[in-house]
């Protein structure tokens, strides 16, 4: 099934399934609701991918092919392109970033980065496993009759607006 086609439709999907895990992730860590902390203030439900590049990134790469790439605050998705996708490029610790698209070789060959992302690989087998069944239904839904597309409901390819 995968890779999926870099459509505006498929990529928006793929944002808001990891929202919707993100947030599951959260409440996972917080069983008793928000917390405070002194260095954060109120931890509360995320409301964006902000903190989720990791797992998105290595999710994009399984979903869409590409190369994780990034630098010590941010990794994203090179696509066989050159273009970057990064299902995190609204996220607020994103969008304060002052170059969250440099990348860093150096800094992602250190073992404690192999090491981070290590620990994010199962999370992101399970959010890929429960992406394709969900892509699955839709596509057999779509494919009913009764459900499939107008004419003009075509959908075009359409390349991330960050280019490398």
């Amino acid at each position: 099934m995968f890779p999926l086609p870099i459509t505006a439709d498929i990529i928006q999907r793929a944002k808001d399934f990891c929202l919707e895990q993100w947030k599951a992730r959260w409440h996972e860590r917080h069983p008793n609701g928000p917390i405070w902390t002194a260095i954060c203030g109120w931890d509360n439900e995320p409301d964006d991918l902000s903190s989720s590049c990791k797992f998105t990134s290595l999710f994009a790469r399984e979903v869409f092919g590409g190369e994780v790439v990034g630098n010590y605050d941010h990794q994203f998705l090179r696509l066989h392109n050159g273009a970057i996708l990064d299902l995190n490029d609204g996220a607020k610790d994103v969008l304060a970033m002052d170059a969250p698209y440099e990348i860093d070789r150096d800094f992602f060959g250190s073992p404690d980065h192999a090491a981070s992302m290590e620990s994010c690989i199962p999370r992101v087998q399970e959010w890929v496993a429960a992406f394709s069944r969900e892509e699955r239904a839709l596509r057999l839904t779509r494919g009913a009759p009764g459900n499939r597309p107008e004419p003009d409901e075509k959908k075009k390819e359409i390349s991330p607006a960050i280019g490398m």
